[in-house]
Order: C-alpha cells, then sequence, then structure tokens
C-alpha cells in the first residue's frame, strides 16, 4: 500500500493561512487517499485530537518506527489521521 504524507509546521500549530489550507483540503484528500493520507509535525506539547486513529498492527508500527527514527534525530513528531 502506498501511502500519503501532508508535512509542515501548521498541522500541528493552528494558527496561520497555511493551516487552514491544509484544514480545508482534508476533505477532499481523505476522497482521493482514504486511510492512506496521513499528517505530520512538530510535537509542540499540546493535545490534538487527530492523533488517535484506529490502525493495523503494522501500520502503526511503521509510523511508530518513522516517529523513533525522527526523535532519534531530535526532531519531536506527531503522526495522525
Amino acid at each position: 500500500m502506498q501511502y500519503v504524507f501532508e508535512i509542515s509546521w501548521e498541522v500541528c500549530n493552528k494558527v496561520g493561512g497555511i493551516h487552514t489550507v491544509i484544514s480545508t483540503k482534508v476533505e477532499e484528500a481523505l476522497k482521493e487517499y482514504g486511510d492512506a493520507y496521513f499528517t505530520l509535525g512538530p510535537d509542540l506539547g499540546q493535545t490534538h485530537e487527530f492523533l488517535e486513529v484506529d490502525m493495523e498492527a503494522d501500520e502503526q508500527k511503521s509510523l511508530k518506527e518513522i516517529k523513533a527514527i525522527l526523535d532519534g534525530a531530535g526532531i519531536k513528531t506527531r503522526i495522525g489521521r
């Protein structure tokens, strides 16, 4: 399966025009990519409702591995749908 990742500061930082753009295009992205569409942004130490997602075990493991690699490089992130 192929995945699409939307990566930006604004994914988790809900301010500014780019966050608005991401928010408004999510509906179309979900129509096109469904469960293969993910967002990834900086972990700002805040709670975001989109982070709680149901995923298959292998998918969850892959995302945890991606997060661990980024965390190990000093890049604290949040990944979700």
